[in-house]
């Protein structure tokens, strides 16, 4: 596991599964913006993984609740816009739910000194938008909280959407107008965002 490697970066396994190990951080999602991957893809895809890890990937969300079921995990997402501009979220609780939950997210306590805003948990700013308990979904299972729109075939790829929400790392870069590129946009703030990457840090409880 990534916490009993704090310093290198190498591929490691959890569970017998390989994901890339940064610095302490098990990495669970990465685009780099070159498109070689499609994020838009069904459920069984994003329950086991896709992708190649040595360029864009998605690792498992079986694989990402077995390493945050019984431990304590942050989140740290990172963003690069197209105009190379670095910035970061940092949440210090993190872990999603068994596939019987639809795989539900569990994340809070966003780190205020991060520089990217907060576009998952921001229940002052508008409720129906907060990620924070929502159920996963893809294009072939609709688990959202919208009563008019089937966010993911809408917005692209897969997610835990609300109505839909102010986050969709995994939307496809050139969506319509109203929403351009992979989508991070706290309080509507929307920027153009060209590589990310989602990566978990855990302790043994």
């Amino acid at each position: 596991m990534c916490w009993l490697d704090e310093y290198s970066t190498r591929v490691v396994s959890a569970d017998g599964t390989n994901t890339v190990c940064d610095n302490g951080w098990a990495v669970m999602q990465r685009r780099i913006g070159d498109d070689s991957v499609n994020f838009t893809r069904g459920w069984e895809q994003y329950k086991t993984g896709f992708g190649n890890l040595s360029g864009e990937f998605w690792w498992g969300l079986e694989q990402v609740h077995q390493l945050t079921k019984n431990a304590n995990c942050m989140l740290r997402i990172e963003l690069f816009n197209t105009s190379g501009i670095h910035t970061y979220a940092l949440y210090r609780s993190f872990s999603i739910g068994p596939e019987g939950t639809k795989y539900k997210l569990h994340i809070a306590n966003y780190d205020t000194s991060s520089t990217a805003g907060d576009a998952m948990t921001d229940v002052a700013f508008k409720p129906n938008g907060v990620h924070d308990k929502m159920k996963f979904s893809t294009t072939d299972s609709d688990n959202d909280k919208s009563r008019t729109e089937h966010c993911a075939k809408r917005r692209g790829g897969g997610w835990w959407f609300n109505e839909c929400g102010f986050a969709n790392l995994n939307g496809p870069r050139k969506q319509r107008r109203a929403y351009p590129n992979i989508r991070w946009a706290p309080k509507r703030k929307r920027t153009a965002n060209l590589h990310t990457a989602m990566k978990i840090k855990c302790q043994p409880r």
